[in-house]
């Protein structure tokens, strides 16, 4: 009986040291999201090499979703902040090449998003956020104003209006 409440105890230790990492396929390698030696923080990684430039998560980071966007594979990638804004997103462009492209941060910081893809863009749409809204008038004044990016796998477009970096 010890030996098995051992072996488990073991077994859920080394689970909960790896619970940070995961990892996700797209057709031209694998992306991961690991903890950095460097900085501590949750960062991504294509095929085992940091992702440059470097995308590292506030409180965390996630893959959100691959789409493919022509030839080549799109991550949309989720940084977690803080309260002042929980979220930003990033793209990566995955080329055949595995040559990668990394978009500028983008977002309104709210985390209530709904991606889109079609044949020739990714498209987010997210609520604006103007943090925690002080009577229920102004949280529906909030929901109803949409923010939307569109990304055609070369420019990064807020609401029509291209983002600069």
């Amino acid at each position: 009986m010890w030996k098995f409440v051992l072996a488990a105890m073991a077994g859920l230790a080394a689970h909960s040291s790896f619970a940070a990492e995961s990892a996700d396929k797209t057709r031209y390698g694998q992306v991961q999201v690991k903890v950095s030696p460097d900085s501590g923080q949750e960062t991504l990684y294509f095929n085992h090499k940091m992702v440059l430039p470097k995308i590292e998560g506030n409180n965390g980071l996630s893959v959100e979703g691959i789409y493919q966007l022509h030839m080549d594979d799109v991550v949309l990638v989720q940084d977690i902040g803080g309260s002042g804004c929980p979220v930003q997103l990033y793209f990566v462009k995955i080329s055949p090449k595995q040559k990668l492209t990394v978009s500028p941060a983008f977002g309104s910081c709210s985390d209530l998003i709904k991606v889109t893809a079609k044949p020739d863009q990714i498209v987010v749409t997210m609520p604006d956020f103007m943090g925690a809204p002080e009577s229920e008038a102004q949280k529906r004044k909030i929901a109803q104003k949409k923010m939307t990016y569109s990304y055609d796998g070369k420019l990064l477009k807020q609401n029509g209006k291209p983002i600069q970096e």
